[in-house]
């Protein structure tokens, strides 16, 4: 079956799933250049001025060095890698990728770090090292991606994600917008027969039918 022309919400989830799953364009390894800036930290306002400017300074050298390209506007996932298996909340070291990505605005890679220069940065926590670092990883969009990426992160439109669970029904929407990508483990646990009773999924014809007979 070939692809349509409409970008419905199944051929939005499934062309995002396809850019995420082919990996990001460019991988910078940042050392760590000083104590990770922690939300919750509650230590002198000189200390950790200087540790910002220390992340900062990293960020800014390591973009330069990856001889990184301007981009107007880009998605970022920032990995964070420890030197042991404590349990840690990711969200709260947004301060320590804040300060990294400004170094990447010094080095003019980025415009800015304003919502309208960057998607995310989404934060996650790495497999365990020794020798402690944060990777940022980037995909540059244009600036059709970049609404698909706008229209997938919005809260309301999880329903069309969990309304492709069901791997044969996947299969089958993949076919009928052209794209197969492997996204099936990203959005496991709901069943097919879930997805045909949400109601205002934005797809087009052809991709609710295939819903409405997969649900039964």
């Amino acid at each position: 079956m070939g692809g349509h022309a409409g970008r419905c919400g199944v051929s939005r989830v499934l062309a995002l799933r396809h850019r995420l799953d082919a990996g990001p364009d460019h991988t910078v390894a940042i050392p760590r250049a000083a104590t990770w800036l922690n939300a919750n930290d509650r230590g002198g306002w000189q200390t950790r001025f200087m540790d910002t400017a220390d992340w900062r300074k990293a960020g800014r050298v390591a973009a330069r060095d990856a001889r990184l390209p301007a981009m107007e506007r880009a998605y970022v996932l920032a990995e964070l890698r420890f030197g042991n298996r404590r349990l840690r909340d990711h969200a709260n070291y947004a301060p320590t990728v804040k300060a990294v990505l400004d170094g990447f605005v010094d080095a003019e890679v980025f415009p800015d770090d304003n919502l309208n220069c960057l998607i995310g940065p989404d934060l996650r926590i790495g497999p365990v090292q020794a020798a402690e670092s944060l990777l940022i990883h980037v995909w540059p969009v244009s600036s059709r991606s970049a609404a698909d990426f706008d229209w997938a992160y919005t809260g309301s439109n999880a329903r069309v994600r969990h309304a492709l669970a069901d791997g044969a029904l996947g299969e089958g929407l993949a076919a009928l917008c052209g794209i197969a990508p492997d996204w099936t483990p990203w959005i496991a646990g709901r069943t097919a027969a879930t997805a045909a009773r949400l109601e205002r999924l934005p797809m087009c014809r052809r991709c609710a039918a295939v819903i409405d007979a997969g649900g039964g």
